[in-house]
């Protein structure tokens, strides 16, 4: 193909899958399962481990303790994925106290 033709390539592809997440899992429970919620538990789960010993999988109440009750009821590994994208996910100030329970421990 032509290089006239070549779609360019996006400059921070990590970075678009991410955005691409997040407004995703604003919209839908279903979508904040799939994508957003897997890589936020990573995230806690890697501070939890660095800062504090617990393993979110290990010792579950350690973990929830220091998320807080709201963090920890979307990051809760044993949480119910949602069936489909009727149910909407959660909302910006929702996500933003979340993110910065993460941001705390």
């Amino acid at each position: 193909m032509p290089w006239w033709r070549r779609r360019p390539e996006p400059a921070l592809p990590g970075f678009t899958r991410t955005v691409g997440s997040v407004e995703w899992g604003l919209t839908s429970a279903y979508d904040f399962d799939a994508a957003l919620r897997p890589r936020l538990a990573r995230v806690a789960d890697v501070r939890l481990l660095e800062r504090h010993g617990v393993d979110l999988h290990v010792d579950p109440s350690a973990a929830a303790g220091l998320l807080g009750p709201e963090a920890w009821a979307l990051l809760d590994p044993t949480r119910t994925d949602a069936p489909d994208r009727s149910m909407p996910g959660p909302d910006r100030a929702t996500l933003a106290r979340v993110l910065y329970a993460i941001e705390q421990i």
